[in-house]
């Protein structure tokens, strides 16, 4: 399935559209088709500068205002929707030794200023302030296309949280690779509960990283280092420790 045939099997999905009994419900210059190839070509520059491009620069086919209410009829989960289909309809013909080889990395997405939007309004002191989303993606190397993506507000965002949340999505014969920031053994643990295989970037060792507690010189090494990692918090640990040591004590004494 080619993405324009999806796109318009899906306006005829009524699901979709804020009103479906009146919305692109007359024959207009903006119906659902175009208001959504629209959005999908939009740049970085301003609204209207975009607008004429799409037109082809004549001033008097389209308004900023008319694209602004025929893109409010568009709910956005038909953006997850197109995003999915199209990516499951995609053959995966390339494989790394039979395995897929997956990245994963996040990127920060510019949005409209909005100093009111506190969880995605981020306060510089260059300049008046921005708007920001942090979108986490999966992204298949052999094949060069986008898998799975998780989006955050960017004063909310959870980078090793979007991570969790992608991965049991990931099928069973794959290679993750992982760059630094996302190190850790939670992230570690939610892996091997997957079943996944996984290459992981660390921090060096004179940092606070995972490397600083292990025994290892800062020269190239290959060594295999085996961590228990707990359910205990350190306080509980010790708890259970001193617990122990009493039962102990009292086995000598009696």
């Amino acid at each position: 399935m080619t993405l324009d045939d999806l796109i318009i099997e899906t306006s005829m999905n009524e699901e979709f559209i804020r009103n479906s009994h009146t919305d692109f419900a007359q024959s207009r210059k903006l119906d659902f088709i175009t208001s959504f190839n629209s959005i999908l070509s939009i740049e970085g520059n301003s609204l209207g500068h975009e607008i004429l491009e799409l037109f082809e620069y004549n001033e008097f086919l389209l308004t900023t205002s008319a694209f602004v209410q025929a893109k409010d009829k568009i709910l956005p989960s038909v953006f997850s929707h197109v995003f999915y289909e199209f990516t499951k309809s995609l053959k995966k013909t390339k494989k790394y030794r039979y395995y897929n080889l997956f990245a994963v990395d996040e990127f920060v997405l510019n949005l409209y200023r909005n100093p009111n939007e506190t969880e995605t309004f981020v306060s510089q002191s260059n300049n008046k302030g921005c708007n920001m989303m942090l979108l986490t993606v999966i992204y298949d190397l052999c094949n060069n296309f986008y898998t799975d993506t998780v989006t955050q507000p960017y004063n909310l965002n959870d980078e090793r949280g979007a991570l969790i949340e992608l991965l049991p999505n990931v099928s069973a014969k794959s290679i993750i690779i992982i760059d630094r920031g996302y190190e850790s053994y939670n992230i570690f643990a939610h892996l091997e509960e997957n079943r996944l295989n996984y290459v992981v970037r660390v921090i060096d060792i004179s940092s606070n990283g995972i490397l600083s507690a292990l025994n290892i010189s800062n020269e190239e090494f290959n060594k295999v280092f085996t961590v228990n990692v707990s359910n205990f918090q350190k306080k509980c640990y010790n708890l259970y420790q001193i617990i122990n040591f009493l039962h102990l004590l009292l086995d000598l004494i009696f």
